[in-house]
């Protein structure tokens, strides 16, 4: 018979009191992260935003903690789904996180899983001419509609490399990812918190068209954030047409088409506020409708 062992839970705030005495982990372009102990990690938001496209980098203060709290807003809605979160305790300017091992050693795969149900973003540009190709059903993929969801994988490369040339995430086949994680068990945990932020966000009035999640190398737990910062969502209210253009951005598109940091930081902001009104009946994305 197996018996898990139980993990006590320490005094968070007091680790948190400590900060600079915990032990660092790593620290990227986006979070700082700490040891609290073998079972655990800390996390600090960096209020920092980039775009490889743009070429735009920005520390925009305040986006942190609307960061942090859609996190933690949206950790209930997974949970809620069944899907599993290794974030485990939220504070005023941090969380907590199961510590992730392999081996016995600290280990995330240097994968991000996306999910696209709106040919937006890198596709939209790479994918020459697509729109002309009629797929198996009839369609078409068209600019800036939406289609079934699907999922891709990317590894995650640093911004520069070590002659500083800039450097952007790169797609990779599912069998390349599959040497870092258990890809399949990926492919459906993200399918499965992509549906669940769907219907969610759908009834707030927010139509979800692409997310990044950070999974752990057993392709079942969200280690990363979810917020506004991984994701391209746009306020579209009430409106009949939910798949339509009608919309205004409330992510991080809105940091990439140059806008100020005050709209930045505003828009972050509404997002947060927008996750505690429901004011339709909920969308699933798997409803879109088929465009030709």
């Amino acid at each position: 018979m197996n018996v898990q062992t139980k993990i006590e839970s320490p005094d968070f705030k007091a680790a948190r009191s400590n900060w600079d005495q915990l032990r660092p982990l790593c620290r990227g372009e986006s979070k700082d992260i700490r040891i609290v102990d073998d079972h655990h990690v800390m996390v600090r938001m960096i209020p920092s935003l980039y775009s490889y496209t743009q070429n735009r980098s920005a520390m925009i203060e305040g986006t942190d903690t609307a960061r942090l709290r859609s996190f933690e807003a949206l950790t209930t809605v997974l949970r809620r789904a069944g899907v599993s979160v290794a974030a485990v305790a939220f504070g005023e300017d941090y969380y907590v996180t199961r510590r992730l091992k392999h081996d016995g050693a600290d280990y995330v795969p240097p994968i991000e899983v996306v999910v696209k149900a709106r040919h937006v973003g890198t596709p939209k540009h790479a994918l020459y001419k697509i729109s002309e190709h009629r797929t198996l059903t009839n369609s078409r993929f068209l600019p800036d509609r939406p289609h079934q969801p699907y999922v891709r994988f990317d590894y995650t490369n640093p911004l520069k490399s070590d002659d500083g040339t800039r450097l952007r995430d790169e797609c990779i086949p599912t069998q390349l990812a599959a040497q870092f994680m258990d890809a399949a068990a990926a492919e459906h945990t993200a399918l499965a918190a992509f549906a669940a932020l769907y219907g969610h966000l759908s009834a707030c009035g927010i139509r979800l068209d692409d997310i990044c999640f950070k999974i752990d190398h057993t392709g079942r737990a969200i280690f990363g954030e979810v917020s506004p910062d991984c994701m391209r969502a746009v306020y579209v209210a009430d409106q009949e047409d939910f798949f339509g253009e009608a919309g205004t951005d409330t992510s991080k598109d809105t940091f990439r088409a140059g806008s100020s940091e005050d709209t930045v930081r505003q828009k972050y902001d509404r997002f947060v506020h927008l996750l505690g009104r429901k004011i339709r009946p909920a969308v699933s994305p798997f409803q879109c409708p088929s465009w030709t």
